[in-house]
């Protein structure tokens, strides 16, 4: 799990294949970060952090070998709140 830290990176396609590779096979990953949003947009001017772009997030999972993936509401019990952060779930590929 990453959560909220991605954003600080110079390119997140790294650190979502870094943790990947040190995933085990079957193993789930779960991503959440700041989306490129209107409200996202908000919280990343005042926390100096970068929005991400959730389709980009999914590629990265995908050509990193992560699979089945699902977009979770988060956070759950604030609906309004999922217009900010993106959680992508997905599982490393069985060999």
């Amino acid at each position: 799990m990453t959560s909220e830290a991605m954003e600080y990176l110079p390119d997140v396609a790294d650190g979502i294949s870094e943790c990947a590779r040190v995933l085990r096979p079957g193993g789930k990953f779960l991503f959440i970060a700041t989306k490129n949003s209107f409200m996202g947009q908000l919280v990343a001017a005042t926390w100096k952090n970068k929005v991400l772009d959730p389709d980009h997030v999914r590629n990265c999972m995908i050509l990193n070998g992560i699979s089945r993936i699902e977009a979770l509401p988060f956070p759950w019990f604030f609906k309004h709140v999922d217009a900010t952060v993106m959680a992508p779930l997905g599982e490393k590929a069985r060999t």
